[in-house]
């Protein structure tokens, strides 16, 4: 739905950050947990129009992103008891190879062996097919905008896809719709998760070519948004810079799955023999330095004049740090606080299947606690998890 369709309608707003198979399993738990709150449900309170919604994802968030839209667009298969989307995300990671570690795409890529592209494309051919196979069909109404964001590595523009072509995120797309845009590019599912992952320099970026009417040949080079709005958030900057007609309710959730640099004593791995291990990779210290600490400075700046400006509430969420949720709900030998699952690494590579449930599971509870879940929605939640 697009913003000048109603006046009287409210709008739901969620920010999906990077931090790759970290991010795509704690973002995957949250937007369970806000399914679960009727977000993104089409049919809408007596009275009240339907809801606008808007899911921005980058990087890591990106993949659960996508993979929330294509559940949403079939019947049954956004079920609690079937958890389907967070089965779909165990498999992407499951059949990650392990050749390589956490350098596994990098070292593919030296010796030509088949990419993180391919590894994409397999995945989602297999996705949609499990998608026909076990729906009871198509579905019906608005299931909102899962928009995947990435960067114009030429031009420097953000860029966002909406499932099937890529623009600028203008006012003319959040206020008629995407069909209004001017120069929309068609862009495969799979191409755009690959270009909002592909990190500058791990990953070869990707490139479109397309010609503007009555313009010259344009070439993009697609990579990660995330180096310049890992957070999300920017593509939502025009609904508070512009004329908008009154919006009686604007809910933004940040959903953050970075941590701090410094390991504290609490998360620590704790090894039979040597002592703990208490610092990151270099990488993996950088990657935080730039993307997780500075740039939540844009978010604090967006957010709070969404809530001066538009009177909106805001729920941040963190891994591992907001709100407090205590002892997990799971926990690993590798993962045994909250924390110590914020800090995992940022890499593509192979996860144990105990830990990525375990990290799934904190962003569902995690959003269960900023949103003020009920006691029985808590537990149904987190039974569901645990089925896993």
């Amino acid at each position: 739905m697009s913003l000048n369709k109603q006046t009287n309608i409210p709008i739901h707003l969620v920010s999906l950050s990077g931090g790759g198979y970290r991010a795509a399993l704690f973002h995957c738990g949250v937007l369970r947990a806000l399914h679960l709150l009727h977000r993104f449900a089409p049919d809408p309170p007596p009275g009240m129009g339907s809801p606008a919604l808007y899911v921005s994802g980058v990087s890591g968030g990106a993949i659960s992103a996508s993979l929330w839209r294509l559940t949403l667009a079939y019947r049954g298969l956004d079920d609690i008891v079937a958890m389907w989307p967070e089965r779909m995300l165990l498999d992407l990671i499951d059949r990650t190879p392990a050749f390589g570690g956490k350098w596994n795409w990098f070292v593919r890529r030296i010796f030509r062996l088949s990419s993180w592209k391919d590894h994409i494309d397999k995945w989602w051919m297999r996705t949609t097919a499990q998608a026909e196979r076990n729906s009871t069909g198509v579905a019906l109404g608005t299931i909102g905008n899962f928009l995947v964001e990435f960067l114009d590595f030429r031009s420097g523009e953000l860029l966002i896809h909406d499932g099937e072509f890529f623009c600028r995120p203008e006012g003319e797309f959040f206020e008629y719709g995407p069909s209004s845009v001017f120069w929309p590019i068609t862009l495969p599912i799979t191409e755009a998760i690959a270009a909002s992952t592909a990190v500058p320099g791990y990953f070869a970026g990707r490139t479109s070519t397309s010609t503007p009417p009555g313009g010259a040949q344009q070439t993009a080079e697609l990579v990660d948004g995330g180096v310049v709005d890992n957070q999300a958030v920017v593509v939502f900057a025009y609904i508070l810079q512009r004329d908008l007609p009154p919006i009686p309710t604007i809910n933004w959730v940040t959903s953050h799955a970075g941590g701090q640099p410094k390991v504290p004593k609490s998360a620590r791995s704790r090894p039979l023999l040597g002592n703990p291990v208490a610092k990151l990779s270099l990488w993996d210290f950088a990657a935080r330095l730039v993307g997780d600490l500075s740039q939540p400075i844009t978010s604090d700046a967006l957010t709070a004049l969404a809530i001066k400006h538009r009177n909106a509430t805001v729920t941040r969420l963190r891994a591992g740090l907001l709100p407090y949720v205590g002892n997990p709900w799971l926990i690993t030998k590798r993962f045994p606080t909250a924390e110590s699952m914020g800090l995992m690494e940022t890499t593509l590579g192979r996860i144990a299947r105990d830990d990525a449930i375990a990290v799934m599971s904190l962003g569902a509870e995690t959003a269960s606690a900023g949103l003020g879940m009920s006691k029985a929605d808590r537990a149904t939640l987190r039974a569901a998890f645990a089925g896993l």
